[in-house]
């Protein structure tokens, strides 16, 4: 909730400023005719070099845009192929899509897809509740929304460290969904047994395979009340923040 609700009120606070300005602007002091005249003209050519300047500036960032809308169109296509060309069966009272073009366990839109190669392995069923809380938390409305922030302030490099943060919250959160039927050695040994590196090629689909395991294997044995209190903590801090950030831009 802090990574979701602190990108949504950094696209919000700027809009405060330009409010903020506006009202300052309405009184402006008297000032003699020839030093608006003077000053007319040098902001006639000032204007003229920053118009140009501007152009420049916004065709950089509607190539980046741009760019970012097509990964996502990427993405939309590469899950149509993949659910077309896959095999449809029912595990663990789930519907699997698998496919022999895949090389890791991934889930989107409610949809979990599993390569061939794990049909029929002991992992199966542990892979399957891992997605399928994926799938329940409703994660891949998270990705999506990164996804289309990622395209909008492409240039801004903490929205990936959001996005990076958001997937690994993710994988937090399915492990803890996973473990209340299986222990927590059983399913950090299950990760560390078929853990790999290759990935689906979209932004947009929540991987099984989400590193850093040893990150994921030490929260999987973290007490509850240790975590809740860190995630008080958390809540706190980002709350004090936000204060912060309003009084500074009310100033």
């Amino acid at each position: 909730m802090y990574l979701l609700i602190s990108s949504l009120i950094s696209l919000i606070l700027p809009f405060f400023s330009q409010i903020h300005l506006l009202k300052k602007s309405i009184f402006t002091p008297l000032i003699p005719t020839t030093v608006l005249e003077t000053i007319h003209v040098y902001a006639s050519n000032i204007q003229t070099k920053e118009l140009g300047f501007a152009k420049i500036v916004f065709g950089i960032y509607a190539v980046g845009f741009i760019w970012g809308l097509l990964r996502m169109c990427l993405g939309f296509i590469v899950m149509k192929r993949i659910k077309e060309s896959a095999r449809t069966e029912q595990v663990e009272n789930q519907l699997i899509h698998f496919n022999e073009n895949i090389e890791s366990p991934f889930s989107f839109n409610g949809n979990i897809y599993i390569p061939d190669s794990f049909q029929n392995t002991n992992n199966l069923k542990i892979i399957v509740k891992h997605e399928q809380a994926h799938v329940l938390l409703k994660h891949s409305r998270d990705k999506l929304y990164y996804s289309i922030l990622q395209a909008i302030c492409w240039f801004n490099p903490f929205i990936y460290f959001y996005h990076k943060e958001a997937e690994l919250v993710h994988e937090f959160e399915a492990d803890e969904f996973s473990i209340q039927e299986y222990s927590a050695d059983d399913y950090a040994e299950n990760l560390l047994n078929v853990i790999q590196y290759n990935q689906t090629p979209t932004l947009l689909a929540q991987h099984f395979f989400k590193h850093p395991a040893k990150t994921r294997i030490m929260m999987l044995h973290t007490k509850p009340k240790v975590a809740r209190l860190q995630k008080a903590a958390v809540i706190i801090v980002g709350i004090f923040i936000c204060i912060a950030l309003l009084i500074i831009q009310s100033d």
